[in-house]
């Protein structure tokens, strides 16, 4: 068995692509292959996995335009279970690429077609999509997906960001087999205030009829975190930090809580 898991939010700087890294390297720990796909022109994946984004040949683009074959285009981190497909800003040409390739009906599931063979090969793919809910490629991803995760921040627009995901999400989920989650994202431990919000927050999207089993494991805040990319170094290198280590606590929390619901649905 394996599932699709789109990463998204209309609002931009909620830790998608931290989001996505790190499931990655935890369900890696549970013992899954995974790809994390990269959809965003800022090319976050290839960053969030110590490498430069300008440093490949191929990339997003080459292999869904059929440029280039998957073993061309994925790439392993390090010697792990852990492969990412990175992207630049060519990304954006491919919904060009699709309008004048595709018919309307056939558009939507441009990607789905193109993630078929790559469901062969792992067991979890993630797709880290652009931070837009005018963004063709982030439908194209839902499609392709069994399970969207919308990352929240204790901020108010986060908050709209998030109710405006939901609402594209239910679309789809009038079309096709699709669940999807809240994982609250940085979040204070210290910060009494912060908290009380944050609970507000999450009070007033129950309020808006989200069920309150959709809200996740919530993953604290980290300077850790922030400073692991310039550093490049990884959360999991940080063996002796016991309070990073809670972290990747709250990560691996979220996988399986990812893992049960997809798992009763027999996904």
């Amino acid at each position: 068995m394996s599932y699709v898991i789109s990463v998204m939010s209309t609002k931009g700087g909620v830790g998608k692509s931290t989001v996505s890294k790190f499931l990655a390297i935890t369900f890696e720990e549970m013992g899954k292959s995974v790809c994390v796909i990269d959809l965003c022109q800022n090319g976050s994946v290839s960053t969030g996995f110590l490498r430069d984004r300008d440093s490949f040949e191929y990339t997003t683009y080459d292999w869904l335009t059929g440029a280039c074959k998957p073993s061309e285009v994925i790439q392993q981190f390090e010697q792990s279970g852990i492969y990412f497909i990175p992207s630049n800003e060519t990304i954006d040409d491919f919904e060009r690429y699709a309008e004048k390739k595709f018919t309307a009906a056939k558009r939507l599931h441009a990607i789905k077609e193109k993630v078929l063979p790559l469901k062969q090969m792992f067991d979890v793919i993630i797709f880290d999509t652009h931070p837009s809910e005018n963004s063709d490629l982030v439908s194209y991803a839902i499609a392709a997906s069994n399970y969207c995760l919308i990352p929240l921040e204790t901020d108010l627009d986060s908050v709209l960001g998030t109710k405006r995901s939901v609402e594209i999400i239910k679309e789809f989920m009038d079309l096709q087999e699709l669940d999807y989650g809240i994982v609250p994202n940085k979040v204070s431990q210290t910060n009494f205030k912060l908290k009380k919000q944050l609970q507000s927050f999450l009070e007033e999207l129950e309020g808006e009829g989200i069920p309150k089993e959709k809200f996740l494991s919530t993953v604290r805040y980290s300077d850790v975190i922030s400073s692991s990319k310039n550093e490049k170094t990884l959360l999991s290198d940080y063996k002796e930090n016991k309070y990073a280590q809670k972290i990747m606590g709250d990560f691996k929390q979220v996988a399986s809580e990812i893992d049960t619901v997809l798992n009763k649905v027999g996904v």
